[in-house]
């Protein structure tokens, strides 16, 4: 099965022709006090996200010349708090959804490994020198905030981005022994609605679990500040990063592995919650998964009773009573960032045949639906090339990471 190039080049004209399209106001100003410009998410959301903007930037490096990438980055890090923190989600004018008291605040902290990544294209070593202590802050703040005392860090099912993903144990009843998601804690314009989000949404399930894919994620961001301090000089900064990667490293596998599922677990009062879902596979981009475990923890990702799909990467695993055929947002479907995510891994620890296969079929899902519907989405099926349910058009938005990334850094088997 082979893509042929002019239809890479209409996947890579056709996202950028959407993602113009986008482009909204920022919170940010010139010099004379006009509004710059930034990346919308994608679909009809009018606010701005944290992960969405740093997955954007991931594909939109490319087209920093056409597309204003640094100014969304920079959209978040005004919008920061006084003690540093960037949270999950703001209104178009930069006024925080969520209060950091709750861990629905928490978003995946992956704005080091973005800024990274523009790095690699734009070699901008004063934007480093600018944006590192934004990052520096936000970490730190939320190792404060969220890291519990055996070290692994506490989330939220709508904060980790993996919404309606159940991340409890099947024996929690709902009961309100968790954080409290307290009504002034909330934006005023989303307190009325706050009812709807109800026991899907799962949010008084937080300090009692620890979560695999935060706890690999605030890893990985230790090593990439580790990285972006050593690129500055920073001595200091990068001996302590460094140490923190590797003691986070320890932590995660001491108490996150599972030798008889050969596999990364979310824990539940402090046992692990045997459930397999994609924000696992953050360990393996982290670089923290031993020798003498990767191949067990990579193995299910060619399983179809796990992960092996047409339609790359389910976010949740085929043989879990709650997958569905149709996605029903993260309960199945396939989605750019988390299949992304996977593909680099793999590629990262030398596993570059099973990288090339994801990529393979993930742009072809997303060629043969570009071209019955003239759009992309916010995620596929996992089964056949058709939109999730839901998925919003119109999604670039991360969906360039699949028409623009993985086949710039994928597709190549020589690169």
């Amino acid at each position: 099965m082979n893509i042929r190039a002019e239809d890479l080049v209409i996947l890579e004209k056709s996202t950028l022709k959407i993602a113009q399209t986008k482009i909204v106001p920022s919170i940010k100003s010139d010099s004379y006090g006009n509004s710059l410009m930034r990346m919308g998410t994608g679909g009809r959301f009018d606010n701005f996200f944290l992960w969405d903007t740093a997955f954007t930037a991931i594909w939109g490096r490319y087209f920093m010349d056409s597309l204003p990438i640094e100014n969304s980055m920079d959209n978040l890090y005004l919008a920061r708090t006084e003690e540093g923190f960037i949270s999950r989600e703001y209104t178009s004018r930069g006024n925080p959804i969520w209060h950091h008291n709750h861990p629905i605040a928490f978003a995946p902290p992956i704005l080091t490994w973005a800024e990274l990544s523009m790095f690699e294209i734009s070699s901008n070593i004063s934007r480093l020198k600018r944006v590192f202590p934004y990052l520096k802050s936000h970490h730190e703040f939320c190792l404060k905030k969220y890291q519990t005392q055996d070290g692994l860090f506490i989330g939220d099912a709508l904060g980790s981005g993996m919404d309606n993903l159940k991340r409890y144990p099947s024996s929690w009843n709902f009961e309100k022994d968790g954080i409290e998601l307290k009504p002034e804690w909330v934006n005023s314009m989303y307190r009325p609605y706050l009812h709807k989000l109800g026991p899907s949404h799962q949010f008084w399930w937080n300090s009692q679990g620890r979560w695999i894919d935060l706890s690999s994620q605030m890893a990985f961001d230790s090593k990439c500040l580790s990285e972006m301090a050593k690129i500055l000089g920073l001595s200091k900064e990068t001996k302590a990063f460094n140490k923190e990667y590797r003691d986070l490293a320890t932590i995660i596998n001491d108490l996150c592995w599972n030798e008889d599922h050969q596999f990364y677990f979310d824990l539940g009062y402090g046992q692990h919650i045997v459930r397999y879902h994609i924000g696992s596979y953050w360990a393996l981009i982290a670089g923290i998964v031993p020798k003498s475990r990767i191949e067990g923890f990579v193995s299910h990702l060619s399983d179809p009773r796990k992960f092996k799909t047409a339609v790359p990467v389910p976010c949740l695993s085929v043989d879990d009573p709650d997958f569905s055929d149709d996605g029903s947002y993260w309960r199945g479907s396939s989605w750019h960032p988390t299949t992304y995510m996977v593909i680099k891994g793999l590629k990262d620890n030398g596993y570059s045949d099973i990288a090339y296969e994801i990529s393979l079929n993930c742009v072809k899902a997303n060629l043969d639906l570009y071209k019955k519907t003239k759009t992309f989405w916010e995620n596929l099926s996992p089964i056949k090339a058709e939109p999730g349910k839901p998925s919003q058009p119109d999604f670039c938005g991360w969906a360039g990471l699949s028409t623009v990334a993985i086949p710039r850094e994928f597709l190549n088997k020589d690169s």
